[in-house]
């Protein structure tokens, strides 16, 4: 192959296969160019304009990740937004029943406190002694006990247990024809299970029916028996 230089200054490259004489081309370039800063300018120009293109690919090709990851998240919103939906329902559901259910259970456990009250004060009344008023002195009620905890406490909605009982005093007026039967009564009251804090707030003779008697006040509050203390038994009723 025949190589004809037509570059003024350029030498003979050595080498004689096909291919671009880069070195050759540089210095062509150098003595066509004279000014140093020019062909800075010029190189400068070349590699900007790479960077520019290199950083457009790179910029679009993650536009395009970006808008394909968009189109999937839409889509599975769109897919799971009536499964959230439902699930949303039953948790709404599920407390509304749980929440009945703590009220049931509160009124069911409750409704029984007045009756032991009443068993242990005439189970351990004395001879001669009798019983005129029972008032409850508390602001207890079981819708009250079943609304939820006080006020600054929070328990889990999932919380089926029964809530403690709020505290439950009530008092006691009746007649006594023996001074030393009060004594006792008082005392057989304060060993019950259900009964406790029992103080005597008055007592005063008193003629009925021309007999003297001492008419008495007591005070006391609900005690939370232990389990062996209640007994239970199945009720069952035949349906015909």
């Amino acid at each position: 192959m025949i190589e004809i230089n037509l570059l003024p200054g350029a030498k003979r490259s050595k080498k004689t296969g096909g291919g671009v004489d880069v070195k050759a081309l540089v210095e062509g370039i150098r003595g066509r160019v004279k000014d140093a800063y020019l062909l800075g300018t010029i190189v400068a120009a070349v590699v900007a304009t790479g960077a520019a293109g290199w950083l457009y690919s790179g910029q679009a090709s993650r536009e395009t990740r970006l808008a394909e990851a968009e189109a999937r998240a839409k889509a599975d919103s769109a897919r799971f937004a009536s499964v959230i939906q439902q699930m949303k329902k039953g948790t709404s559901q599920r407390d509304s029943v749980l929440k009945q259910f703590k009220v049931i259970r509160a009124i069911d456990g409750y409704r029984f406190v007045w009756a032991h009250l009443l068993d242990e004060l005439s189970r351990t009344l004395p001879d001669y002694t009798w019983i005129s008023e029972v008032k409850q002195t508390s602001a207890f009620s079981t819708a009250g006990a079943a609304a939820g905890p006080p006020a600054g406490q929070k328990r889990p909605v999932n919380d089926t247990t029964l809530p403690p009982m709020p505290p439950l005093t009530f008092r006691l007026k009746g007649f006594t024809a023996d001074i030393q039967a009060l004594t006792r009564y008082m005392r057989d009251l304060e060993s019950s299970p259900f009964i406790q804090s029992v103080t005597l707030v008055s007592s005063e003779l008193q003629q009925l029916e021309s007999r003297d008697v001492t008419r008495f006040e007591l005070d006391a509050a609900y005690e939370t028996p232990p389990p062996s203390a209640v007994v239970t038994t199945p009720f069952s009723v035949r349906v015909k």
